[in-house]
């Protein structure tokens, strides 16, 4: 709010970037380098922290109930998620979390991934844009607004980075135990 406020005080466009970068300078000299370090830190939780991307704290998408689809997989869903006993709540939440963490766990392998792919003489160059596309978001939203929620739209791209980087874990596990069994 008060950026905003600031931003909308001065009337043109070259007055309104002067300000902020004075502003920035501010800031940045207030923090220092350890206190940019804890925010940015802080930025990054709010962002990854959370598996459901702040479902609960954000969207109230869930709170509107929806006719059933189907007589079994409408029903049990619903039952997940919108509920005046909120007890499954928390399952779910925590299936999402073991999940989300697991999928990032793994994305952390997917340049090794990349890279394997490469000495094998294969070009996958998806790989390549995926990771680049989740280290362009991931700076983006350390750079401007901290949202778990804008990283629901990649969430293919963390699916597909986490799984190649399980992949590769798995193939290096399987030929570190052939070559195991080659030295028996």
């Amino acid at each position: 709010m008060e950026d905003e406020q600031i931003s909308v005080s001065v009337p043109t466009a070259k007055e309104r970037t002067d300000v902020q970068m004075a502003v920035i300078k501010e800031r940045l000299s207030v923090y220092g380098v350890t206190g940019l370090a804890a925010h940015l830190a802080k930025k990054t939780l709010t962002n990854y922290a959370d598996g459901t991307f702040a479902w609960g704290i954000e969207g109230q998408f869930f709170r509107e109930t929806v006719e059933d689809k189907d007589n079994v997989i409408s029903p049990f869903l619903k039952r997940q998620v919108v509920t005046d006993d909120p007890a499954h709540v928390p399952v779910l939440e925590t299936y999402f979390q073991i999940l989300w963490l697991g999928l990032l766990a793994c994305s952390l392998l997917c340049g090794f991934a990349w890279r394997a792919c490469l000495q094998q003489d294969q070009r996958l160059d998806l790989l390549l844009i995926i990771q680049l596309s989740i280290i362009g978001l991931t700076l983006f939203e350390l750079i401007f607004e901290a949202r778990a929620r804008y990283l629901f739209a990649y969430a293919p791209f963390y699916v597909l980075a986490g799984l190649s980087g399980a992949w590769y874990t798995l193939e290096a596990f399987a030929a570190k135990r052939r070559v195991m069994q080659q030295v028996r």
